[in-house]
């Protein structure tokens, strides 16, 4: 390997180690995250590829209108009996719904610009197979032969190897 190639590759895995580095605060914001690399992926010489790994469903979208079955709130049965929807204000926020269609729109705009798109749902998502299994179509590297269209992972200790399989 050349020196230069060493060193764009020491600054994309000081990058990564940064993204992961933070806090989680319970939010899962595809949508905007997407929006926010997309450019950026793009500019990156071809073949090029995005791993979008994740616990839960996409939300986080404060123009984000829900029914109950797609409010966070209500499918963790944490919304009171005497309450339809958590998601609605004033009781509760758009915040919490799950953000399927914008999340499908951003996966599908960065898959269809020559950047697919795995999708990788650790534990925690397993409630969210429907919307995660809807990305991993869009984003145009859907598995083959399995029981999702995602790429299920049960156990955190095999991900290097998942990692190592799509790259």
């Amino acid at each position: 390997d050349s020196p230069d190639k060493i060193k764009v590759i020491n600054k994309q895995s000081k990058a990564f180690a940064e993204a992961i580095g933070g806090t989680p605060r319970g939010g899962t914001p595809v949508a905007a995250t997407i929006e926010a690399v997309t450019d950026r992926v793009l500019s990156f010489d071809e073949p090029r590829a995005v791993i979008l790994a994740t616990d839960g469903a996409p939300n986080c979208n404060p123009n984000a209108t829900c029914a109950p079955h797609e409010c966070m709130i209500n499918i963790f049965g944490e919304c009171p009996p005497d309450i339809e929807n958590c998601c609605e204000p004033p009781v509760g926020t758009p915040l919490n719904c799950v953000d399927r269609q914008r999340s499908v729109g951003a996966v599908l705009t960065l898959a269809n610009a020559g950047a697919p798109v795995y999708v990788v749902g650790i534990p925690g998502s397993e409630q969210f197979s429907h919307i995660l299994d809807q990305l991993a179509v869009v984003g145009g590297v859907a598995q083959q032969g399995a029981d999702t269209y995602y790429y299920r992972v049960d156990d955190l200790d095999t991900l290097t190897d998942l990692f190592k399989g799509i790259a």
